[in-house]
């Protein structure tokens, strides 16, 4: 969020002394790792259901967080603490609430953000948005009755996975949008599975969703994936008509093009918004990294891809970016200017601060904190860029709950179970590890 507001022009507060408000924080999965990942930041949670606070509280007690404050409640009527916010985050707030509730949000945001801060609010949008309805259906369908969360977990996982399924193989239309029902994704279903009365709302145009928020005060930056602005692929005739469109228009076009379903926008105040500008010059103080599975052949600049895969899963300061360019022959502005469409088409990351993470095991590995955590506790672990990764092989998770840089290879190896080679293990497993971005430099 801070590096885009940056590419912007905008001055955001810097991600490690920040104050951070997430609306509905859930069980804490997307909060926590940033409150361990910037300990000298503040960060307070709000929560409706009491089951996933109360499941958020204990994961922050047993992590021993001081900088989260956790509140029980509607964030409209909660007793925040003082003082602005240089980001309010609203995860899926669009899926669950009615124009009225999202209008009091909004007016909430704008009264409590700071003059350069970013709102990033996920959502759901249409055209995509009748194809989750058909998904959430048969969800509806499926966990009718069902008592266990967990089974009203597993069963909306596996219903939504079956018909994705299905209509992959029935091939054509079915098939294009089988893709969009398979984003709706396992954090989505579980926080409907622990609380099975909580309706979704309806799905909103993007354009609709931008005037009600500019009623109070606050407008559309930017995606928080900046490829998904590009209209690469599509027809020359509709690139045209969207290259011919003002910035909001432009991104209701692409909805219509890719039958978008789920949005994560940047808003800002209206008067930040005002001297908001694409700033090219401003990516020389960024980092980039290469998404994740994205691989060098697939990519349309070869170079840039293949120097970000080479420092993978760490980031590279963009002027050293530039440099690689400039050695092969590209001159300077036209280095920056191959950097900034690279971003713009989904071909790199950009982070305001550098990616502090090991490329390989060092003598004894120390691995992020949140996802020690989580390795116990089964699923997708939370690495060190805050993307969702698995090792699912249980001497594996095991092995990573003990990566708290206390222990060599031998401690290791000898931590396991009877195991015929467990150095050889240690390595493998160290070399995962490292590969998905969890261990600390």
């Amino acid at each position: 969020m801070a590096a885009i507001a940056t590419l912007f022009g905008l001055t955001p507060a810097d991600p490690a002394t920040a104050h951070v408000l997430d609306a509905a924080c859930g069980d804490g999965a997307n909060l926590l790792p940033w409150a361990v990942r910037y300990p000298r930041a503040r960060f307070v949670g709000c929560e409706r259901s009491a089951t996933l606070l109360a499941r958020a509280r204990e994961a922050a007690a047993e992590l021993g967080l001081a900088n989260v404050e956790l509140i029980e409640g509607d964030v409209r009527h909660a007793a925040l603490p003082e003082g602005a916010f240089d980001c309010v985050v609203a995860h899926g707030i669009g899926s669950t609430m009615a124009p009225a509730e999202r209008d009091a949000l909004f007016a909430l945001a704008h009264q409590r953000l700071a003059p350069q801060g970013v709102v990033l609010t996920s959502y759901r949008v249409l055209p995509g948005g009748y194809l989750h309805r058909i998904g959430a259906d048969a969800v509806r369908l499926e966990t009718s009755g069902v008592a266990s969360e967990r089974e009203r977990r597993d069963g909306a996982v596996r219903v939504r996975d079956d018909l994705a399924s299905a209509w992959r193989t029935a091939g054509g239309m079915a098939a294009a949008l089988a893709v969009g029902l398979a984003e709706d994704d396992e954090a989505d279903a579980t926080a409907r599975a622990a609380d099975p009365g909580e309706q979704a709302g309806e799905a909103v145009y993007f354009t609709t969703f931008v005037r009600q928020a500019s009623r109070h005060g606050l407008g559309f930056l930017a995606e928080a994936a900046l490829g998904t602005m590009g209209a690469a692929g599509l027809p020359p005739a509709f690139q045209r008509l969207i290259a011919s469109s003002d910035p909001i228009a432009r991104e209701q076009y692409l909805d219509f093009a890719r039958v978008r379903a789920i949005r994560r926008s940047l808003l800002v105040r209206a008067e930040a918004l005002r001297h908001a500008r694409l700033s090219p010059q401003a990516i020389d103080a960024l980092h980039a990294t290469a998404p994740a599975g994205i691989e060098d052949g697939s990519a349309r600049d070869a170079l840039v891809a293949r120097t970000l895969t080479e420092h993978r899963p760490g980031s590279v300061p963009v002027p050293e970016l530039r440099s690689v360019l400039e050695a092969n022959g590209v001159r300077s502005e036209e280095a920056r200017a191959r950097v900034v469409r690279a971003a713009f088409g989904g071909e790199l990351v950009l982070h305001a601060t550098p990616v502090t993470v090991a490329a390989r095991a060092g003598a004894r590995p120390r691995a992020f904190a949140f996802a020690r955590w989580q390795a116990a506790r089964g699923g997708a672990l939370i690495n060190l860029l805050h993307e969702p990764v698995r090792i699912d092989e249980p001497e594996a998770r095991a092995l990573l709950a003990r990566l708290d840089g206390t222990r060599d290879r031998s401690a290791l190896a000898a931590s396991l179970e009877p195991h015929p080679d467990a150095r050889a293990f240690v390595e493998r497993a160290l070399d995962e590890c490292a590969r998905k971005g969890l261990l600390e430099a």
